[in-house]
């Protein structure tokens, strides 16, 4: 203003009022008639005569208590706040009113000159204090008679002796309160283009929460203005437009632009047209009409579809008719149509600020929806604060559950990232068909936080485009439109798929060996291509440089020759041409069994299953899933007796309608028909209130046909400590290989069933002396027939078995017990036998001897 209009004088530059003084028009504010206002030295003026409360600030440097807005006083109403904070006067401070112009267009202009911002503590009790920001700084509130418009704008600024920090002021207009509704205040970041703040019609938080946040660093423009306008009685406003700032020339198609329109005037609307043009590169002309807009209503205004048919830059338009106010019916951005680009951020404009997070780990990341079937091949994010400098982070493709399914390796950030756009190449290209996918920048966890994302301004913020994912919780993105974050400045780098690949790639059930297995998989839809490479290798392993490959037409494929004991990780995609191939499928990961062990001939034999890492189960056991649900016996460290481990199975909670039916088969044992078997474990149920059920069954291999024995079945397993519990007595009629198997076979909805410390112990036969006596066996000495005569003993049924002195069996055979029968021992060598007869469960002995 220079010498124009007339010096005001106050008693200090440091919490003052002036004298009234004179607006020179009449000013219409608050549904109120003024002509005078008070200054104050602390960046606030009062219309009318009565002066305010002349210390109004925030209670601390980085606090949003106390001051102007907060204030509850009578005389603190009706205040202009064009930059409120403790002030300092300098030796060039001057606050100054003039009038210029002509009637009815006069404007009174009132100016802080060269005042600077006063060190002050960060609260009200805290002993660290931030230095000054200015050294100085001007601005003014301009009056606009008629229009009664009201201007904040802000020149000559100096970064002050203090170092940089982020201070909180307040900026804004207050009429007859501070309740919502009775202000307008504006918002930002320290680092934040000052105009980019954010204007808002509440308070601002009583928390450490921004205010109009200011650090030496980030000065104002000269000139730099904030227009605030009285309501007009027609006046529909374009607040902003939707669209994607790049897109690509298939793949996002047809694409739907959107403008937001708010009714800001006085009266309620009706059939509003609002008309969106395309021109540059491609041209698209189309009008929606909002039928109804009520007073303060907003509404987003979805156009009817895009689609681009070149490369190139468009301008975006979206405009409204003529009403009262014609400077708020426009808007316009621009927008690149790339080959394979995503992205929300407009092209060629710089961050508003930069986003990041706590110490947590957190990824920050834009939704796009794709319409064909694409390849996401890297992540383009504008680093956009210096704080990132030195910290780890990548590149990742999210789905929509909030699993990461693409990423790139781990990358620090270095100076010269640092406002450039960085791209994070992922470390296998992803498939995304048809469906919404997520980009970010994922922040690897660090003692302090950094804010490496760089975002523009937008308000409102559009709904389900910026999001935050919380990594290792298991949660799926949130929706971050809440926020006043804007656009993150993220790019999807894509490309059209060649061919789609396999889906529900999968381990066929039961069909892993020691050095085997079967995968499944679904084809593509559409046409089949005419063959499959599966790719398998250690987990980890990247499928386009390593691993081995097995070819198929169809599914399923069988893999061989894998090695025992080993976790493997596969991958199935499709051969789209001789020279071309589809994506990889997503990987499933697979254990091969080891190698059985020899058939376990020494006794006792005892297992308590902590040789293993739950769930695995011991080496020779093997599991049959018969009602094919997922669930069945593992190992767990949920209930054991002893050590960590117990044989567990836990219900179907998925489906409370699905019985137990599962097996779990013992490595192979060696069994004599000579010996009988005891088998002791030890049980508990998970609660008494669901009854397990169990019955254990011995035969000659480890399938359900192979069962052919029951020695143990209760329906009505309810102990929930650890109780022993013991099997019939196992007798085989012949040497041989043998396998115990226990079948849980527990109704629905039941609960859990832990076996632990299994024992099984061998001796020989209990023999029945009586019965004994009442079996006939003559010659004996024999050379060849022996004649046995089992009518005393009243049996129904009779086995024989003849065991040589090495305890090896050498001849068995049913006998008759009506009458009597005879052995051919003709073949046997000398020597002496033993003659073996189960007769109805009950055994009898003779000793028999072989003469040549």
């Amino acid at each position: 203003m220079g010498t124009a209009g007339t010096a005001i004088a106050t008693d200090n530059t440091d919490n003052a009022n002036s004298a009234v003084q004179d607006i020179g028009f009449t000013f219409s504010y608050n549904g109120q008639s003024f002509t005078q206002f008070v200054l104050n030295t602390n960046g606030y003026l009062k219309l009318g005569s009565q002066a305010p409360s002349p210390a109004l600030y925030f209670d601390g440097s980085q606090v949003t208590t106390g001051g102007p807005f907060n204030s509850t006083a009578a005389t603190d109403v009706n205040l202009l706040v064009p930059f409120n904070t403790d002030w300092l006067g300098t030796p060039t401070t001057e606050y100054r009113v003039a009038v210029t112009g002509t009637a009815p267009n006069r404007v009174c202009i009132v100016q802080w000159k060269d005042v600077q911002d006063k060190a002050r503590a960060t609260t009200a009790t805290s002993t660290t204090v931030l230095g000054e920001q200015f050294a100085t700084v001007s601005f003014q509130v301009k009056l606009y008679e008629t229009t009664n418009n009201i201007e904040f704008t802000y020149g000559n600024a100096t970064p002050g002796p203090g170092a940089d920090a982020a201070k909180y002021g307040a900026v804004g207009v207050k009429g007859s309160g501070n309740a919502n509704g009775q202000l307008v205040t504006l918002v930002k970041g320290s680092t934040t283009a000052w105009l980019n703040a954010s204007p808002q019609d509440v308070n601002y938080p009583l928390a450490n929460s921004n205010g109009f946040n200011f650090r030496k660093t980030v000065l104002p423009a000269t000139g730099s203005t904030f227009r605030f306008r009285p309501t007009q009685p027609n006046d529909a406003s374009l607040v902003t437009i939707y669209t994607l700032g790049k897109l690509p020339l298939s793949g996002a198609t047809p694409h739907v632009i959107q403008g937001v329109v708010r009714n800001v005037g006085l009266n309620p609307l009706t059939n509003v047209p609002v008309t969106l043009q395309v021109s540059g590169a491609n041209t698209f002309t189309t009008t929606q009409t909002v039928a109804s807009l009520p007073v303060g209503a907003t509404t987003v205004v979805s156009f009817a579809g895009f689609t681009p048919t070149a490369v190139g830059n468009n301008t975006i338009t979206v405009s409204l008719p003529n009403d009262d106010v014609n400077e708020n019916n426009s808007s316009a951005t621009t927008q690149q149509v790339t080959d394979g680009v995503y992205s929300y951020a407009t092209p060629g404009v710089g961050p508003t600020t930069s986003y990041g997070g706590s110490t947590t780990p957190l990824a920050f990341l834009s939704r796009f929806t794709a319409t064909d079937n694409r390849s996401v091949q890297a992540v383009n994010v504008y680093i956009g604060d210096a704080s990132a400098v030195g910290k780890a982070v990548y590149g990742v493709v999210v789905n929509t559950l909030g699993a990461i399914i693409g990423r790139s390796p781990n990358y620090t950030v270095t100076t010269a990232d640092v406002g450039t756009y960085k791209t994070f190449t992922l470390s296998a290209p992803v498939l995304v068909s048809s469906s919404n996918f997520f980009v970010g920048l994922a922040l690897t966890p660090n003692p302090t936080s950094y804010f490496p994302v760089g975002t523009q301004a937008q308000a409102p913020t559009r709904r389900m485009a910026s999001y935050l994912l919380v990594l290792g919780d298991g949660s799926a993105p949130s929706d971050y439109s809440t926020s006043t974050i804007g656009k993150f400045m993220i790019e999807a780098v894509t490309a059209p798929a060649t061919c789609l690949p396999p889906a529900a790639l999968a381990v066929a059930a039961n069909s892993v060996t020691a050095t085997g297995a079967t995968l499944s998989f679904t084809a593509p839809a559409g046409t089949a291509p005419a063959s499959y490479s599966l790719v398998y290798g250690p987990t980890g392993f990247d499928p386009a440089t390593a691993g081995a490959t097995a070819t198929g037409t169809a599914s399923p494929i069988v893999l061989t020759g894998l090695t025992p004991a080993t976790t493997y990780q596969a991958y199935v995609r499709s051969t789209c041409s001789s020279t071309s191939a589809s994506l990889f499928s997503a990987p499933v990961t697979f254990t091969t069994l080891c190698t059985p062990p020899a058939p376990l001939a020494t006794f006792p034999y005892n297992e308590n299953f902590d040789g293993v890492t739950a769930p695995a189960l011991p080496c020779g056991f093997t599991v049959f899933d018969a009602n094919t649900d997922g669930f069945t016996w593992t190992t767990s460290t949920a209930a054991a007796r002893s050590g960590a481990n117990a044989l567990t199975y836990n219900f179907n909670n998925q489906s409370l309608t699905t019985a137990a039916d599962d097996w779990v088969f013992t490595p192979a044992l060696t069994l004599q028909a000579a010996q009988q078997y005891l088998l002791s474990f030890y049980y508990r149920v998970g609660t008494a209130t669901t009854p397990e059920r169990l019955e254990i069954k011995v035969g000659t291999a480890p399938t359900v046909a192979g069962m052919t024995t029951t020695i143990f079945t209760n329906n009505n397993l309810t102990a929930t400590t650890f109780t022993q519990a013991t099997a019939q007595p196992i007798r085989v009629a012949t040497d041989g290989t043998y396998y115990v198997g226990m079948h849980v076979i527990s109704a629905a909805n039941s609960f859990r069933l832990s076996i632990d410390d299994v024992t099984l112990t061998a001796g020989p036969l209990a023999v029945n002396q009586a019965l004994s006596q009442a079996v006939a066996a003559y010659p004996n000495p024999t050379s060849g027939l022996l004649n046995v005569d089992l009518r005393s003993s009243k049996a129904r049924q009779a086995q024989a078995t003849v065991v040589n002195s090495l305890g090896q069996t050498v001849l068995t055979r049913t006998l008759s017990t009506k009458q009597p029968d005879q052995l051919d021992l003709a073949t046997l060598a000398a020597g002496i036998y033993t003659l073996k007869l189960d007769l109805d469960g009950e055994t009898a002995v003779k000793r028999i001897s072989v003469q040549k």
